[in-house]
């Protein structure tokens, strides 16, 4: 008789047991490793998804002033190139575009949805619960953007050197294209848009509404280049003529000053000490003296390059030439704003002054939330742009590094055109930097 002991009785059923147990959770194992996998198709079609409508929401809600049918293809091209299929998809996929408006704020948005179906590998094997499909799983994605109004003033530069036949940098030949560019970027049924000039004075040569397209044209093919650069005249205008627009209690209106210049800013206006007002500086090469101009003095041709005095140490200032004059003012001296001291008449010391009150006005501007760009023609070897203070009056951090930059007020930018013909180039630029800031 043989005798079997408890132990070896029981070994072969818990090998069996044990056997079954693997079994068990090796499939489990499977179903979770085909679960992680195919859900990390789902999650990485996913991400693909939100980078498609994303981009596809910016992109249209940027081109929002072409109308609502260009942008839409453009959103639908561009969620194209951005959307990487995994391999998987089942169908190819065309985003879904609406487009709605909030009076109460006058912003207008745009939603872009889309979805799409994937084959999965592992979990298609698990048999249908409640009808459920596992053969393929659904992802979707959505994005909105948005767009505010705008006001912009354009703050442009019609000094003699801008004179497309006989000035330094004939800039004039393609700011006018370069400016017709600029407003096509922008909604005449949401935005307003106006301009100033300045030479030797200053002209508010359309007021900040809308339609805006055809008269600013018209007025930027019609500008007379001449006379002096009055920088800080344009930017202290340009603050009143945006402060002047109404905006609707509620609404989100953003407010934009856009500066161009082709050389240094070379003109002040003050009370002298005869007691008239008076605009005076205008030159570029350093010298001793200025020129001196009424504040309502014509554009013209004539007007804008009347130089009644270039030696006020010389006495009474006269009026040879000149339309409406400023004879009879016997100064020699003017209060700089930098130091509140009284200084000769030096071209270096009026630049000093009129950059740096270029940047007060700036300054003005930003601490009520209106953001300034500025764009400079840089075309004359003998007249340079100072283009840090370009970047000081845009509040633009660099490159090169802009020490007075502040992070707290609106960041604007400054471009440089080295040739008249990158206007276009230019404005196109500040035009999309603009409608970035704007759009969310």
């Amino acid at each position: 008789m043989t005798f079997f002991s408890r132990s070896q009785r029981t070994r072969p059923r818990e090998k069996g047991q044990t056997l079954l147990m693997f079994v068990f959770f090796m499939v489990v194992l499977i179903v979770f490793i085909g679960l992680g996998i195919d859900l990390g198709f789902a999650y990485i079609t996913k991400a693909e998804l939100s980078k498609g409508v994303d981009a596809a929401a910016l992109a249209g809600m940027l081109n929002f002033s072409q109308g609502t049918v260009t942008a839409e293809n453009i959103a639908k091209d561009t969620f194209a190139a951005n959307y990487r299929q995994s391999g998987r998809d089942v169908n190819a996929i065309t985003p879904s575009i609406t487009w709605s408006n909030d009076a109460s704020n006058g912003n207008n948005f745009i939603d872009v949805s889309a979805t799409t179906q994937i084959n999965t590998f592992f979990i298609r094997v698990m048999p249908a619960i409640g009808g459920a499909d596992f053969s393929k799983l659904q992802v979707s994605s959505s994005a909105q953007a948005t767009r505010s109004r705008v006001d912009i003033e354009l703050v442009l530069d019609r000094s003699g050197s801008m004179n497309p036949t006989t000035g330094t940098t004939q800039g004039g030949k393609n700011l006018p294209g370069a400016v017709t560019q600029f407003l096509s970027y922008f909604s005449e049924t949401l935005d307003k848009i106006g301009m100033d000039s300045f030479a030797s004075t200053v002209t508010n040569d359309f007021s900040i509404a809308t339609p805006f397209k055809t008269p600013i044209s018209t007025a930027a093919s019609n500008l007379i280049y001449a006379g002096g650069t009055f920088s800080v005249g344009g930017l202290t205008n340009a603050l009143v003529q945006l402060n002047a627009v109404a905006v609707p209690a509620g609404q989100n209106v953003i407010k934009v000053a856009v500066f161009f210049t082709d050389g240094k800013a070379n003109m002040i206006q003050q009370l002298l000490g005869c007691g008239q007002v008076l605009n005076f500086g205008g030159f570029d090469t350093s010298r001793s003296g200025a020129a001196f101009y009424p504040t309502n003095t014509p554009v013209t041709e004539s007007a804008q390059n009347c130089y009644p005095c270039s030696a006020p140490e010389n006495g009474t200032i006269g009026t040879t030439g000149c339309t409406g004059g400023c004879g009879g003012c016997d100064v020699n001296s003017y209060v700089s704003p930098q130091t509140g001291g009284a200084v000769g008449f030096t071209t270096d010391g009026i630049t000093s002054d009129s950059e740096f009150e270029c940047e007060q006005i700036a300054n003005q501007m930003r601490a009520q939330g209106i953001y300034v760009f500025c764009a400079g023609l840089n075309a004359d070897p003998n007249n340079p742009v100072n283009f840090q203070f370009l970047q000081q009056v845009a509040n633009d951090p660099g490159p090169p590094a802009n020490p007075a930059f502040d992070s707290n007020l609106p960041v604007g930018k400054a471009l440089i055109a080295n040739d008249p013909t990158q206007l276009d180039a230019v404005f196109k630029q500040i035009a999309e930097e603009i409608l970035l800031r704007l759009t969310r």
